[in-house]
């Protein structure tokens, strides 16, 4: 009994993982944007700043009122520390200075930042306790308390001006947009899913940064470019890869500025060892030719014919595309005639998006036609 053999299986076997997206535009050379849609709990912010003035009345400290402004900017920053904390210099994830969120406010006490463990008024009163007996000097607070995909930070910021407008704070959605400096990021991978049935792969990259959130991030494919070292053995288009042969290549993941993410490099030797067998070529009438193959492959979509005048098929090739699995036969005409042709026959498996994974050449045969 004969061996039945497989081109998709053997392309099936080098497909893995899944991944989901977020989408931006990234606004700082060497940066990717990360949109986090989660949730601000302004709504208990009053209730906390209320408690911690009374706390510094007790000290005889003046009061801290909300202002609008440095709100805003607190805001920002408790979305942005879930993807990068700096405990030293309290830089912002793109690598620039706290100082561009906080101009002219007279920031001389150190911003407080950290996870909270819920979303009540309490969890947020607990952490502000640094600053009920000190900053006498301090006039307005602003603080934000985001929660997304679990985790909940906080962060607060005062100054020593009076504040010049109230926020109107409430809990709301909150949509984030953070960029990133992919030197902030602490682990990346290429990730592969699995497409048309395994005849091809979407093209990912996974990131996770240095904050409070770890989980993985899939960062935006519209902010990068995938390269492979060898496109004869892996081709990629339009954010998908398509295997093409046997060998190893390495596929990287760059920023648009060229900024390189992270690199992945793999291995295929399973694919493409399957071929169809070349069984006759013979010359009949004047300018034809009829060439007749045959194949197990079970899931062949087609074959190929390459014919040339030279032996090695290094110039002067031509070819017939055979469409359906169960084609064994094809005369091709408008030859010339008492020339000396070559022919192999190849199969074919469309992968999707106009691509193409073809199986080896067959022995080629020679022909000369009438």
């Amino acid at each position: 009994m004969k061996k039945t053999l497989s081109l998709l299986l053997a392309l099936m076997m080098s497909i893995s993982c899944i991944t989901i997206g977020f989408s931006a535009n990234a606004q700082t050379p060497g940066a990717v944007s990360i949109t986090l849609n989660g949730t601000m709990y302004g709504g208990i912010v009053k209730e906390a700043v209320d408690y911690l003035n009374a706390q510094r009345d007790n000290y005889g400290i003046s009061e801290l009122e909300l202002d609008a402004n440095l709100t805003a900017i607190a805001e920002k920053r408790a979305a942005e520390i879930m993807l990068y904390t700096d405990t030293v210099n309290d830089n912002r994830p793109d690598g620039s200075s706290i100082k561009t969120l906080i101009p002219n406010y007279e920031v001389t006490e150190d911003t407080l930042f950290a996870k909270l463990y819920g979303t009540t008024a309490n969890d947020l009163k607990s952490k502000l306790y640094s600053l009920e007996n000190k900053g006498s000097a301090f006039n307005s607070i602003g603080i934000g308390v985001f929660e997304y995909g679990g985790i909940v930070t906080y962060y607060a910021v005062v100054s020593t001006k009076v504040a010049s407008s109230a926020p109107t704070l409430s809990t709301r959605a909150y949509s984030a947009v953070v960029d990133v400096a992919v030197s902030n990021i602490s682990k990346s991978a290429i990730a592969y899913t699995s497409m048309n049935g395994g005849k091809y792969e979407a093209l990912s990259t996974e990131a996770i940064f240095n904050g409070y959130y770890t989980t993985k991030i899939t960062l935006p494919n519209d902010q990068l470019n995938y390269e492979c070292s060898d496109s004869s053995k892996y081709k990629i288009k339009d954010y998908n890869g398509y295997i093409k042969k046997n060998g190893e290549f390495t596929i990287y993941s760059k920023l648009k500025d060229g900024t390189a993410i992270c690199s992945d490099t793999r291995t295929f030797d399973v694919f493409n060892k399957v071929k169809p067998t070349l069984k006759s070529v013979k010359s009949a009438k004047k300018k034809k030719m009829t060439v007749k193959w045959t194949s197990n492959i079970t899931d062949i979509e087609g074959f190929e014919i390459q014919y040339s005048t030279n032996k090695k098929f290094k110039k002067n090739n031509k070819k017939v595309v055979v469409k359906g699995k169960k084609k064994r036969t094809r005369t091709i005409s408008k030859l010339k005639r008492k020339k000396v042709y070559y022919v192999r026959v190849r199969g074919y498996v469309n992968q999707g998006n106009g691509e193409k994974a073809y199986t080896n050449w067959s022995a080629t045969k020679k022909v000369k036609v009438k």
